[in-house]
């Protein structure tokens, strides 16, 4: 199961233990996740039954973890939760910046990495507007195209360490 996902999720919230999980069915649980509008819930459902099935053997203390598992559980939810709601800001913010669609054209950069990538160049100082983003870009892409061959793999990406405002090198404060 992977917890990296709200359904699995979901099902600790309600379902801790082989024994609640054989007890309640797949039909049941696949009704029960089904309306926590949990994503493929009969492809779970009959997973943790099958898993369920196979474990029948009850350890001292397992209600204990089963009520720590719930909390827990339900915290990762909560907690996913809130960084979506800061994704969606961190989002709202970087949209406002100038060079928000240079930036968001280069491809692969959606709004979280393309803000991500604005931060670690130094955002406002040296990422004032859209320009040198323009200038990098356009200088980065006539290198490659000028210095490969059609067929050859186009080797490695230019250093992080390159000067997006053309300035020289970065320096570093001791």
């Amino acid at each position: 199961m992977d917890l990296t996902n709200t359904g699995p999720l979901t099902l600790l919230t309600g379902y801790q233990t082989p024994a609640a999980i054989r007890r309640i069915g797949r039909k049941r649980l696949e009704t029960w996740l089904r309306n926590r509008r949990v994503l493929r819930a009969d492809q779970l459902a009959e997973a943790a039954v099958q898993t369920a099935e196979r474990q029948r053997t009850s350890l001292p203390g397992e209600k204990l973890a089963a009520q720590l598992v719930h909390t827990l559980a339900k915290e990762v939810m909560t907690l996913n939760q809130q960084v979506a709601e800061i994704d969606k800001r961190i989002e709202a913010r970087f949209r406002e910046h100038s060079a928000f669609d240079v930036i968001t054209s280069l491809p692969g950069m959606g709004p979280i990495l393309g803000a991500e990538f604005l931060a670690a160049t130094g955002g406002e100082r040296s990422v004032p507007d859209a320009q040198p983003v323009m200038r990098y870009s356009t200088r980065a892409y006539q290198a490659d195209r000028a210095s490969t061959p059609r067929h050859a793999h186009p080797g490695p990406p230019p250093s992080p360490h390159t000067p997006l405002n053309g300035e020289g090198p970065p320096t570093h404060a001791p």
